[in-house]
């Protein structure tokens, strides 16, 4: 059954020809960001300065394909944080040592650097 939307949508179309959020959308992309949802519909880059009026009705079903597929493919990404592109520190590993006391001394600072990472106080400079 049609929901509301669609009816506005449809009287918007009759009254300003081709009312259409997806055509607003492609034209306010640049080149670049146009690039991907052709290349994510299959369509090769000669599309890339068409206006939307240019592409007909196949084409832009396999656009609306390709944005499916991109937002699928955002979607698994589900909720991402800043940890999730980080690289867990590595182990020390200590070839040999001598002392127990020199074990324990190596021991404690990876925990306190695994504890400084945990917290947020070691940050990256780029």
């Amino acid at each position: 059954m049609k929901d509301h939307n669609h009816w506005l949508a449809v009287c918007r179309q009759l009254i300003t020809e081709h009312h259409s959020k997806a055509r607003k959308a492609w034209e306010g992309m640049n080149q670049r960001q146009r690039g991907v949802i052709l290349h994510s519909a299959g369509l090769s880059a000669r599309f890339c300065p068409y206006d939307w009026k240019d592409f007909n009705n196949r084409e832009l079903r396999q656009l609306k394909r390709g944005i499916q597929r991109l937002r699928a493919l955002a979607n698994a990404f589900g909720s991402i944080s800043d940890l999730d592109f980080v690289q867990p520190v590595l182990p020390v590993v200590v070839a040999e040592v001598s002392k127990p006391e020199q074990a324990s001394l190596v021991i404690q600072a990876v925990l306190e650097a695994r504890n400084k990472l945990k917290t947020g106080a070691i940050t990256r400079n780029h």
